[in-house]
């Protein structure tokens, strides 16, 4: 008797979800035919269709968005014996900006560590978006820099049949950040009738809090009684503190403290 019989067809079968039935029979002539079986064959690489950002971005969101065609990917966790090929094991993805010199594979590269971030795969709109977190689990902006994101060939992302994305080659995808500098966008002043006590000046974006709250990057000027800057009776005002206004937070205004105070009557400069 043939209890495990092996039926080879005599083509092969294209990529496609087919229907198998088998039928069998003893030496007495009966016969039997099974249910129907589903079989899937797929040996297509799924395909990166789209990633931004692409081209030259002016914004810093922290998230990378990759979309494939339609193909559902491995989207297994850490722990399953299929990870080393799932959507989100950080070990198939490089992120690289060029650095200083503007040539990539030099000492300066910016290595931007993935290992914390996230990865979110949406099955009905195969799309993934890679959130940059750093160890503190708070999003990475990133600084302005030519950049490369690479899904490596040797770990690729893989489908759930097991096809790589990739061949023999890493998929590269190449952007540029370029967030113009914030700019002062309205100053105002506090204090008595007679005297200014401080400033406060609000930016169209967040400002870097360490060099904000840096007293030494900050300068009040009075032009003294000629009423002239850069003449030899020119004083500079003591600063009482400077910085941003709120200790957390998006620091997009900055608060300029004189230690007592000056006049109104006389033009100042803050630098």
């Amino acid at each position: 008797s043939c209890t495990n019989p092996l039926v080879q067809p005599g083509f092969d079968l294209a990529d496609d979800i087919h229907t198998v039935r088998i039928r069998a029979s003893d030496p007495g002539g009966n016969a039997q035919v099974s249910g129907a079986y589903s079989l899937t064959i797929d040996t297509t690489r799924p395909v990166v269709q789209s990633v931004a950002p692409a081209g030259t971005t002016t914004s810093n969101s922290p998230q990378i968005v990759v979309t494939f065609n339609n193909d559902d990917l491995n989207n297994t966790t850490l722990g399953n014996p299929a990870f080393a090929g799932s959507a989100q094991n950080s070990a198939n993805y490089t992120l690289v900006g060029d650095g200083a010199d503007n040539v990539f594979g030099t000492g300066d590269d910016r290595n931007i560590d993935l290992s914390n971030s996230t990865f979110a795969y949406d099955v009905g709109a195969d799309r993934l978006t890679i959130t940059l977190m750093n160890a503190g689990a708070a999003p990475i902006q990133l600084p302005n820099d030519s950049y490369r994101l690479t899904i490596n060939a040797t770990t690729s992302v893989q489908d759930i049949a097991g096809n790589s994305i990739q061949g023999s080659s890493d998929f590269v995808h190449p952007f540029v950040v370029a967030v113009p500098p914030p700019r002062a966008i309205s100053v105002r002043s506090e204090g008595t009738r007679k005297v200014i006590q401080r400033v406060i000046i609000a930016f169209s974006g967040p400002m870097d809090r360490a060099t904000a709250d840096a007293d030494s990057n900050y300068e009040l000027r009075d032009a003294g009684k000629d009423k002239k800057f850069d003449t030899g009776d020119d004083k500079i005002i003591a600063l009482a503190q400077a910085g941003c206004s709120t200790p957390f937070g998006d620091c997009t205004e900055v608060v300029v403290q004189a230690l007592r105070g000056f006049s109104r009557k006389r033009p100042v400069r803050l630098t």
